[in-house]
C-alpha cells in the first residue's frame, strides 16, 4: 500500500489537491512522516470549534473586488485601458458622434459601430494593424463588457 507521506518524499508533491474533504490529509508537523489526521468537517453548516475547524469566511463584494483585481494581469489591465481610450476616440469622431459608454449601446448598434471601427482604424504611422492585434482589441471590448454585465458576448 502506497503512504501519502512516501508520495510527498518521493514525488515531493500535494497529495490534499487530490483528496476530498471525507479523505484523510496529512497535517504539516506529520507530512513528511506518512502520518495522517481526519478532517472532521463536513458540509452541514456547523459552528467551527476547537475541533471543528472554519471552512468558510464570510465574504463581502469589496473583498470580491479586490481579489479579481489583484489577480488581474496587470499587462492585460493596460492593454483594455488603452484599447478602450483609443475605441473612445473612435466614438468622438464627427462620422460617429456616439456619447453613450460601449456597455449602454444596444448589442445591433454596437455590432455597427464596431465594424466601422476594425474597419478604419489604423496605427499611429497610419499602417494597418495584424489581424492578431485588432483580435486582441476585441477581446479587450469583451472585457470591458463582461465587467460591466453586458447582456451579450461579441466574441461566439
Amino acid at each position: 500500500m502506497i503512504h501519502m507521506g512516501d508520495l510527498v518524499n518521493t514525488f515531493d508533491i500535494d497529495v490534499t489537491e487530490f483528496m476530498n474533504d471525507e479523505q484523510e490529509r496529512p497535517s504539516e508537523e506529520n507530512a513528511s512522516l506518512g502520518e495522517a489526521t481526519a478532517q472532521t468537517t463536513d458540509s452541514d453548516g456547523a459552528e467551527a470549534g476547537p475541533s471543528r475547524p472554519c471552512r468558510f469566511v464570510p465574504v463581502t463584494d469589496d473583498d470580491v473586488r479586490r481579489t479579481i483585481e489583484t489577480q488581474q494581469n496587470k499587462n492585460t489591465a493596460k492593454k483594455t485601458l488603452y484599447d478602450m481610450r483609443l475605441l473612445g476616440k473612435f466614438l468622438k469622431t464627427p462620422e460617429i458622434n456616439e456619447a453613450r459608454e460601449i456597455h449602454e449601446i444596444p448589442p445591433n448598434e454596437l455590432e455597427t459601430i464596431l465594424c466601422n471601427f476594425f474597419i478604419s482604424v489604423r496605427k499611429p504611422s497610419g499602417d494597418d494593424y495584424e489581424p492578431t492585434s485588432l483580435r486582441s482589441m476585441l477581446s479587450s471590448f469583451e472585457r470591458h463588457l463582461k465587467r460591466h454585465k453586458y447582456m451579450y458576448s461579441l466574441i461566439m
